[in-house]
């Protein structure tokens, strides 16, 4: 599960069979508000990627603690360059992107 950060009127939303791991294979997950989003991983190399609509890049904030495999991070812009990410939060499996973090 990835949670996001809480915003009003946000929603949990489910992953729609397996997301691809191509920006053409990806779950679009819409441009409301997102709490969580619920996937899951047939295998440790399974790789979901999932399409956002930020309104707010500064407030945006992600996270899998408490994973039961190893998880990354990453957020990309709409272009597919890479812009934030993290492994191992804290030395566990799961990973944070923390909103205003320093790895942008």
């Amino acid at each position: 599960m990835l949670a996001l950060a809480l915003a009003p009127g946000a929603f949990a939303a489910s992953e729609v069979g397996d997301a691809g791991d191509l920006r053409s294979t990806a779950n679009d997950m819409g441009a409301g508000a997102l709490m969580e989003i619920q996937g899951n991983f047939p295998d440790a190399s399974d790789v979901d990627l999932y399409r956002l609509c930020l309104s707010d890049g500064d407030s945006f904030s992600a996270s899998t603690l408490g994973a039961a495999v190893d998880t990354q991070l990453f957020l990309f812009n709409s272009q597919g360059y890479g812009i934030y990410a993290n492994d191992d939060s804290s030395g566990g499996h799961g990973s944070l992107l923390p909103a205003r973090g320093e790895n942008r």
